[in-house]
């Protein structure tokens, strides 16, 4: 049999989301840029208008490093803001396969892509395959992010744990379209991955091959802090049970009961007594049982009846 040098060569988009991150995109990159596979290899980086030194830091990497030209950087004139701008970068990715790296993580293995790659192919009912990262706290602590007991999940595993790190996701290019919700969501994991989910399980190769960042400026350790944020939250989940017709109705449920609560309880400590009090009835008229199961209660009744005045968030 005569080879078919013209068949197409597989491609994976690798797409990077970043603001900021001059500190640590030349990381995060050169983790791209030391794979080793049989497959074309497209790095999409959304700079979502940093005024820091990431841009020259990503055209030195371009012009130096040997794999430079899997590059395709894009600054915005303005900040979109974090979900549009991984939207858009998504929008722009042209592979079979789609890798995932924020700026502020990197990969450590040089045949990651090529493990992950081989793995989908030989699994078709499989639409995204994951492995395991290290945490890296800012005093150089690493720990596992998680410990796994089997090698296939589901979407529904999603809600029981946080199952996947985000730099360790690829998946198949599928999703032509995305809703609304998603795209003004408040962060996109969880969301990218159920509506993967609806496409098939997603399995896992058990080895460490990323790093996951922790520090003060990421998005996961401030923006869930606020209570516009969770409250951004719960009308996110409303809109995914509507739209996966309460499929995952009742941990959707216990999620926005926490999200309330703990929202509750950050307005009652800034002294907002009546928008907690509101929530409060909100969240027992959705379930009573699991109100009074929730220890963010008792600390906004705590709050609400001791006055306890502490600097607004």
């Amino acid at each position: 049999m005569i080879a078919n040098n013209n068949m197409k060569k597989t491609c994976v988009s690798v797409v990077m989301i970043s603001y900021q991150h001059e500190s640590y995109i030349q990381q995060a990159i050169e983790g791209v840029l030391m794979q080793e596979a049989n497959v074309d290899i497209e790095l999409i980086i959304a700079d979502d208008n940093s005024s820091d030194f990431t841009e020259k830091i990503v055209h030195h990497l371009q012009s130096s490093h040997k794999n430079g030209a899997w590059i395709h950087y894009n600054k915005h004139d303005t900040n979109k803001g974090m979900m549009p701008n991984f939207v858009w970068a998504l929008s722009q990715a042209k592979g079979d396969f789609i890798s995932l790296c924020e700026g502020d993580d990197y990969w450590t293995d040089p045949h990651k892509i090529q493990k992950q790659v081989d793995y989908l192919k030989n699994n078709p009912d499989c639409a995204l395959v994951f492995h395991n990262a290290h945490r890296l706290f800012t005093d150089g602590r690493l720990e596992l992010f998680n410990e796994y007991h089997r090698t296939r999940y589901t979407a529904q595993d999603l809600w029981h744990q946080w199952l996947i790190p985000t730099a360790s996701a690829l998946y198949r290019n599928d999703l032509l379209k995305y809703p609304e919700w998603f795209i003004k969501s408040t962060h996109g994991d969880l969301g990218l991955f159920l509506l993967l989910g609806e496409h098939g399980l997603f399995g896992f190769i058990n080895e460490t091959m990323c790093v996951y960042r922790i520090h003060d400026t990421g998005v996961t350790q401030n923006h869930f802090k606020t209570i516009e944020h969770r409250l951004k939250h719960v009308e996110q989940l409303q809109e995914m049970d509507a739209y996966f017709e309460s499929k995952y109705h009742q941990p959707i449920m216990q999620r926005i009961i926490n999200y309330n609560l703990s929202a509750a309880y950050l307005l009652a400590k800034c002294q907002k007594k009546m928008k907690a009090i509101h929530l409060l009835i909100k969240s027992m008229k959705l379930n009573f049982a699991a109100v009074i199961r929730n220890i963010y209660f008792y600390k906004t009744i705590f709050c609400l009846l001791f006055a306890w005045k502490t600097p607004s968030h």
